[in-house]
């Protein structure tokens, strides 16, 4: 809430008076098999009608964090295909580092998904996927429910019954109408 008053104050009070500047270490994507660090001069100002001081922001480093954006995806991405431990090691970066940074750029996502979700459903032209996939192979199966169009599962259900469809398109379709 601080960073987002800071912010309003940033847009409606311009200010050109330098207070100092900071150098930031930012990890970026590997080169060549080598670890790449950004050093970031980040220029901190003062607002003439409040006396704040407000640093400077970057499209592709987020406040506060010591990675870019790419490279807090490419953990992600890795994590997903591994494990926790396995990029930790890799990357050579502490484990809670590593855990912290999946679960917030996952947390991102999900709010992406549902922004996506929220704007297909508005949209009266659906077409729908139905298919079952297995969990368990030969054991334990669930139905999903897809956006041919986007490509974004609207919902699962467990089981591959008439019944589990019916129940997944009364939550997802019949609520949103």
């Amino acid at each position: 809430e601080k960073y987002y008053r800071r912010t309003l104050f940033l847009l409606r009070f311009f200010s050109s008076h330098v207070h100092d500047w900071r150098t930031r270490k930012v990890r970026d994507l590997s080169v060549l098999g080598k670890p790449l660090f950004l050093f970031v001069r980040v220029y901190r100002y003062r607002c003439h009608n409040c006396n704040e001081v407000f640093s400077q922001t970057f499209e592709s480093i987020c406040p506060n964090k010591h990675q870019t954006n790419r490279y807090r995806e490419y953990l992600y991405e890795m994590c997903i295909g591994s494990t926790i431990q396995e990029v930790s090691r890799k990357e050579k970066i502490p484990y809670t580092t590593v855990e912290r940074i999946f679960y917030s750029v996952a947390k991102e996502k999900e709010k992406e998904h549902l922004e996506t979700l929220e704007s297909v459903l508005e949209n009266d032209a659906l077409i729908l996927s139905l298919d079952e996939i297995a969990v368990r192979k030969g054991h334990r199966y669930e139905t999903v429910l897809m956006d041919t169009q986007t490509g974004s599962v609207l919902g699962m259900e467990h089981q591959r019954s008439y019944h589990s469809t019916q129940i997944l398109l009364a939550k997802k379709i019949l609520s949103n109408k």
